[in-house]
Protein backbone atom coordinates (compact mmCIF):
# COMPACT_ATOMS: atom_id res chain seq x y z
CA UNK A 1 0.00 0.00 0.00
CA UNK A 2 1.31 3.38 -1.27
CA UNK A 3 0.41 6.53 0.62
CA UNK A 4 0.04 9.78 -1.59
CA UNK A 5 0.43 13.31 -0.14
CA UNK A 6 -1.49 15.80 -1.57
CA UNK A 7 -0.15 19.60 -0.18
CA UNK A 8 -2.77 22.15 0.55
CA UNK A 9 -3.12 26.15 1.13
CA UNK A 10 -6.54 26.33 0.96
CA UNK A 11 -8.96 25.15 4.09
CA UNK A 12 -8.20 22.15 5.92
CA UNK A 13 -10.55 19.21 4.44
CA UNK A 14 -11.54 17.44 7.41
CA UNK A 15 -13.59 20.05 9.76
CA UNK A 16 -14.20 19.38 12.96
CA UNK A 17 -16.07 21.00 16.23
CA UNK A 18 -15.25 24.60 17.18
CA UNK A 19 -13.22 24.80 20.01
CA UNK A 20 -11.70 28.09 22.11
CA UNK A 21 -7.61 28.98 22.04
CA UNK A 22 -7.67 27.09 25.44
CA UNK A 23 -6.23 23.29 25.65
CA UNK A 24 -9.65 20.99 26.35
CA UNK A 25 -9.32 18.33 28.41
CA UNK A 26 -10.23 15.05 26.19
CA UNK A 27 -12.67 13.45 29.89
CA UNK A 28 -13.74 10.65 27.49
CA UNK A 29 -10.60 8.89 27.26
CA UNK A 30 -8.38 10.57 30.48
CA UNK A 31 -8.38 8.22 33.31
CA UNK A 32 -7.60 8.88 37.38
CA UNK A 33 -4.30 7.22 36.41
CA UNK A 34 -1.46 8.34 33.34
CA UNK A 35 -2.61 8.91 29.98
CA UNK A 36 -0.05 9.78 27.87
CA UNK A 37 1.57 9.51 24.53
CA UNK A 38 -1.51 10.53 21.78
CA UNK A 39 -1.18 9.39 18.67
CA UNK A 40 -3.95 11.34 16.13
CA UNK A 41 -4.52 8.95 12.97
CA UNK A 42 -3.50 10.99 9.83
CA UNK A 43 -7.42 11.47 8.89
CA UNK A 44 -8.41 12.61 12.57
CA UNK A 45 -10.54 9.84 13.52
CA UNK A 46 -8.87 7.23 15.51
CA UNK A 47 -6.82 8.30 18.76
CA UNK A 48 -4.20 5.88 20.16
CA UNK A 49 -2.70 6.44 23.90
CA UNK A 50 -0.75 5.14 26.59
CA UNK A 51 -2.30 4.48 30.03
CA UNK A 52 -1.12 2.84 33.32
CA UNK A 53 -5.11 2.54 33.99
CA UNK A 54 -4.87 -1.13 34.35
CA UNK A 55 -1.56 -1.23 36.56
CA UNK A 56 0.39 -1.84 33.83
CA UNK A 57 1.61 0.42 30.72
CA UNK A 58 -0.48 -0.59 27.39
CA UNK A 59 -2.10 1.42 24.52
CA UNK A 60 -5.41 1.73 24.09
CA UNK A 61 -7.79 3.40 21.03
CA UNK A 62 -10.22 5.83 20.96
CA UNK A 63 -12.95 6.33 17.86
CA UNK A 64 -14.15 9.73 17.20
CA UNK A 65 -17.83 9.07 15.92
CA UNK A 66 -19.24 13.33 15.33
CA UNK A 67 -17.93 15.49 18.13
CA UNK A 68 -17.49 12.50 20.63
CA UNK A 69 -14.31 10.67 21.57
CA UNK A 70 -15.57 6.91 22.57
CA UNK A 71 -14.74 4.87 25.54
CA UNK A 72 -11.34 3.33 25.20
CA UNK A 73 -10.63 0.27 23.91
CA UNK A 74 -7.51 -1.70 25.02
CA UNK A 75 -5.90 -2.82 21.88
CA UNK A 76 -4.29 -6.00 23.07
CA UNK A 77 -1.78 -8.49 22.07
CA UNK A 78 0.59 -9.34 20.44
CA UNK A 79 1.09 -4.92 20.37
CA UNK A 80 0.30 -5.13 24.34
CA UNK A 81 1.99 -7.59 26.37
CA UNK A 82 2.90 -8.30 30.12
CA UNK A 83 5.76 -5.95 29.63
CA UNK A 84 5.38 -2.10 30.02
CA UNK A 85 4.59 -0.28 26.32
CA UNK A 86 5.27 3.58 26.22
CA UNK A 87 4.41 5.15 22.67
CA UNK A 88 3.59 4.61 19.36
CA UNK A 89 2.89 5.66 15.61
CA UNK A 90 1.23 4.44 12.81
CA UNK A 91 1.86 5.14 9.18
CA UNK A 92 -1.12 6.98 7.31
CA UNK A 93 -2.52 3.90 5.47
CA UNK A 94 -2.73 2.04 8.72
CA UNK A 95 -0.31 -0.76 7.85
CA UNK A 96 2.18 -0.79 10.21
CA UNK A 97 2.48 0.17 13.68
CA UNK A 98 5.98 1.05 15.49
CA UNK A 99 5.66 1.14 19.30
CA UNK A 100 8.45 0.77 22.29
CA UNK A 101 8.04 -1.60 24.89
CA UNK A 102 10.84 -2.29 27.75
CA UNK A 103 12.34 -5.44 29.38
CA UNK A 104 10.98 -7.51 26.75
CA UNK A 105 13.25 -10.74 26.40
CA UNK A 106 14.25 -9.90 23.06
CA UNK A 107 15.10 -6.50 24.25
CA UNK A 108 19.21 -4.82 23.58
CA UNK A 109 18.22 -2.36 27.02
CA UNK A 110 15.56 -1.29 29.15
CA UNK A 111 13.44 -0.01 26.33
CA UNK A 112 13.77 -0.78 22.62
CA UNK A 113 11.83 0.15 19.14
CA UNK A 114 9.15 -3.05 17.90
CA UNK A 115 7.61 -3.23 14.26
CA UNK A 116 4.14 -4.62 13.83
CA UNK A 117 2.42 -5.36 10.25
CA UNK A 118 -1.47 -5.26 9.97
CA UNK A 119 -2.18 -8.66 8.49
CA UNK A 120 -6.23 -10.17 7.75
CA UNK A 121 -5.96 -11.47 10.93
CA UNK A 122 -4.32 -8.00 12.72
CA UNK A 123 -1.31 -6.97 14.04
CA UNK A 124 1.68 -9.36 13.67
CA UNK A 125 3.84 -10.72 16.10
CA UNK A 126 6.29 -7.79 16.98
CA UNK A 127 9.63 -7.94 15.41
CA UNK A 128 12.57 -5.73 17.18
CA UNK A 129 13.55 -3.00 15.01
CA UNK A 130 17.77 -4.47 15.50
CA UNK A 131 20.53 -3.07 16.70
CA UNK A 132 20.97 -0.46 13.82
CA UNK A 133 17.82 1.41 16.20
CA UNK A 134 18.11 0.09 19.63
CA UNK A 135 21.02 -0.14 22.09
CA UNK A 136 21.60 -1.43 25.46
CA UNK A 137 20.20 2.19 26.30
CA UNK A 138 16.75 3.27 26.42
CA UNK A 139 15.00 3.68 23.17
CA UNK A 140 11.15 5.23 23.02
CA UNK A 141 9.07 7.81 21.51
CA UNK A 142 9.32 6.69 17.59
CA UNK A 143 7.70 8.96 14.92
CA UNK A 144 7.61 7.46 11.69
CA UNK A 145 7.11 9.87 8.24
CA UNK A 146 4.16 9.46 6.55
CA UNK A 147 5.79 6.82 3.66
CA UNK A 148 7.51 4.73 6.70
CA UNK A 149 10.63 5.93 5.30
CA UNK A 150 12.04 7.76 7.95
CA UNK A 151 12.14 7.08 11.57
CA UNK A 152 12.31 9.56 14.68
CA UNK A 153 12.81 8.64 18.33
CA UNK A 154 14.86 9.30 21.65
CA UNK A 155 17.42 7.74 23.26
CA UNK A 156 19.81 8.01 25.83
CA UNK A 157 22.42 6.44 24.38
CA UNK A 158 26.06 7.22 24.27
CA UNK A 159 27.56 9.80 22.47
CA UNK A 160 24.93 12.03 22.64
CA UNK A 161 24.81 15.68 23.37
CA UNK A 162 23.53 15.22 27.32
CA UNK A 163 20.30 13.41 28.91
CA UNK A 164 17.93 12.13 26.44
CA UNK A 165 18.54 12.80 22.68
CA UNK A 166 16.42 12.82 19.16
CA UNK A 167 17.52 10.25 16.25
CA UNK A 168 16.98 9.27 12.66
CA UNK A 169 16.83 6.30 10.90
CA UNK A 170 16.15 5.42 7.06
CA UNK A 171 14.45 2.41 6.39
CA UNK A 172 16.45 1.01 3.59
CA UNK A 173 14.86 -1.14 0.13
CA UNK A 174 15.49 -4.58 2.32
CA UNK A 175 13.16 -3.48 4.79
CA UNK A 176 15.80 -3.02 7.54
CA UNK A 177 16.90 0.37 9.08
CA UNK A 178 19.76 2.28 8.70
CA UNK A 179 22.42 2.92 11.68
CA UNK A 180 20.26 5.51 13.74
CA UNK A 181 22.21 8.69 13.17
CA UNK A 182 21.73 11.65 16.13
CA UNK A 183 19.73 14.78 14.38
CA UNK A 184 22.18 17.19 15.88
CA UNK A 185 22.26 20.83 17.12
CA UNK A 186 20.03 22.83 17.37
CA UNK A 187 17.80 20.50 18.17
CA UNK A 188 19.22 18.56 20.86
CA UNK A 189 20.93 19.99 23.67
CA UNK A 190 22.89 19.17 26.88
CA UNK A 191 19.54 18.16 28.57
CA UNK A 192 16.54 16.02 27.27
CA UNK A 193 15.06 15.87 24.05
CA UNK A 194 11.97 13.66 23.52
CA UNK A 195 8.75 12.56 21.81
CA UNK A 196 9.38 14.12 18.59
CA UNK A 197 6.52 14.07 15.82
CA UNK A 198 7.41 14.25 12.06
CA UNK A 199 4.52 15.66 10.36
CA UNK A 200 2.62 14.26 7.13
CA UNK A 201 5.01 16.88 5.26
CA UNK A 202 7.75 15.25 5.95
CA UNK A 203 9.89 18.38 7.10
CA UNK A 204 7.85 19.98 10.29
CA UNK A 205 9.12 18.13 13.42
CA UNK A 206 7.95 18.97 16.85
CA UNK A 207 9.14 17.69 20.24
CA UNK A 208 9.70 18.58 23.89
CA UNK A 209 12.78 19.86 24.95
CA UNK A 210 14.05 20.33 28.87
CA UNK A 211 17.37 21.89 27.55
CA UNK A 212 15.78 24.66 25.16
CA UNK A 213 14.50 28.25 27.13
CA UNK A 214 11.26 27.09 28.09
CA UNK A 215 8.15 27.94 30.23
CA UNK A 216 8.73 25.13 32.61
CA UNK A 217 10.19 21.53 32.99
CA UNK A 218 9.41 19.94 29.22
CA UNK A 219 7.69 22.78 26.19
CA UNK A 220 6.88 21.50 23.27
CA UNK A 221 8.56 23.33 20.66
CA UNK A 222 8.75 23.13 16.77
CA UNK A 223 11.34 22.88 13.90
CA UNK A 224 11.35 22.69 10.47
CA UNK A 225 14.15 20.72 8.33
CA UNK A 226 15.41 22.74 5.15
CA UNK A 227 16.60 21.51 1.56
CA UNK A 228 19.85 21.18 2.98
CA UNK A 229 18.99 18.37 5.38
CA UNK A 230 19.47 20.99 8.61
CA UNK A 231 16.53 21.90 11.39
CA UNK A 232 15.74 25.16 11.96
CA UNK A 233 16.14 26.94 15.39
CA UNK A 234 13.41 25.49 17.39
CA UNK A 235 10.79 27.23 18.34
CA UNK A 236 8.31 27.46 21.33
CA UNK A 237 4.80 27.10 20.95
CA UNK A 238 3.95 29.16 23.93
CA UNK A 239 1.05 29.41 26.38
CA UNK A 240 -1.48 27.95 26.67
CA UNK A 241 0.28 24.65 24.93
CA UNK A 242 3.45 25.11 27.59
CA UNK A 243 2.97 25.62 31.05
CA UNK A 244 5.36 25.34 33.75
CA UNK A 245 4.89 21.15 34.35
CA UNK A 246 5.81 18.98 31.94
CA UNK A 247 3.79 19.23 28.19
CA UNK A 248 5.08 16.47 25.70
CA UNK A 249 3.82 13.82 23.05
CA UNK A 250 2.30 16.15 20.40
CA UNK A 251 0.31 14.83 17.69
CA UNK A 252 -1.40 16.54 14.70
CA UNK A 253 -3.94 15.10 11.75
CA UNK A 254 -3.09 15.98 8.34
CA UNK A 255 -5.05 18.45 8.03
CA UNK A 256 -3.36 20.28 10.40
CA UNK A 257 -6.05 21.88 11.90
CA UNK A 258 -5.84 20.80 15.70
CA UNK A 259 -3.39 19.49 18.03
CA UNK A 260 -3.47 16.53 20.73
CA UNK A 261 -0.94 16.75 23.75
CA UNK A 262 -0.36 15.40 27.26
CA UNK A 263 0.55 17.37 30.13
CA UNK A 264 0.90 17.48 34.14
CA UNK A 265 -0.78 20.56 34.00
CA UNK A 266 -3.20 21.30 37.26
CA UNK A 267 -6.64 20.25 37.06
CA UNK A 268 -6.31 17.14 34.56
CA UNK A 269 -7.98 13.69 35.93
CA UNK A 270 -4.39 11.51 36.73
CA UNK A 271 -0.50 12.06 37.09
CA UNK A 272 -1.07 13.03 33.21
CA UNK A 273 -4.08 13.65 30.96
CA UNK A 274 -4.52 14.38 27.16
CA UNK A 275 -5.39 17.21 25.81
CA UNK A 276 -6.79 19.22 22.21
CA UNK A 277 -6.83 22.59 21.08
CA UNK A 278 -6.37 24.78 18.03
CA UNK A 279 -2.90 26.07 16.93
CA UNK A 280 -1.83 29.61 16.03
CA UNK A 281 -1.27 29.96 12.44
CA UNK A 282 2.19 30.85 12.44
CA UNK A 283 2.99 27.97 14.27
CA UNK A 284 0.67 25.04 11.90
CA UNK A 285 2.73 23.07 9.41
CA UNK A 286 1.29 22.72 5.99
CA UNK A 287 -1.69 21.49 5.21
CA UNK A 288 -1.84 18.01 3.60
CA UNK A 289 -4.27 15.32 2.46
CA UNK A 290 -3.12 11.76 2.36
CA UNK A 291 -4.66 9.55 -0.36
CA UNK A 292 -4.16 5.80 -0.09
CA UNK A 293 -3.77 3.12 -3.15
CA UNK A 294 -2.05 0.55 -4.76
CA UNK A 295 -0.14 1.64 -8.05
CA UNK A 296 -0.60 -1.65 -10.61
CA UNK A 297 1.45 -2.08 -13.85
CA UNK A 298 -1.14 -0.67 -16.78
CA UNK A 299 -0.52 -3.78 -18.76
CA UNK A 300 0.03 -6.75 -16.22
CA UNK A 301 -2.36 -5.44 -13.80
CA UNK A 302 -0.08 -6.46 -11.28
CA UNK A 303 1.63 -4.45 -7.80
CA UNK A 304 4.16 -2.06 -8.74
CA UNK A 305 7.19 -2.92 -5.61
CA UNK A 306 7.80 -0.20 -3.78
CA UNK A 307 11.84 1.01 -4.47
Amino acid sequence: MRVFILFLFLAPLFAQEEIGIQPTNISSVNSGWADFAPYITADGRFLYFASSRDGNEDFYRSERIGSQWQTPENIGSPVNSRYNEGSLCITPDGSMIIFSSCGRPDSYGGCDLYLSRMTKNGWSEPENLGASVNTFAWEGHPSVSADGKMLYFASNRLGGYGGFDIYCSRRLPDGLWSKAQNVGYPVNTARDELSPFIHTDGQTLYFSSAGHRGLGLLDIYRTVKGDDGRFSSPENLGPPVNTQSNDYFFSIPASGEYIYFSSARRGGFGDSDIYFMSLEEALKPRVVATVSGRVTDSRTKEPVSES
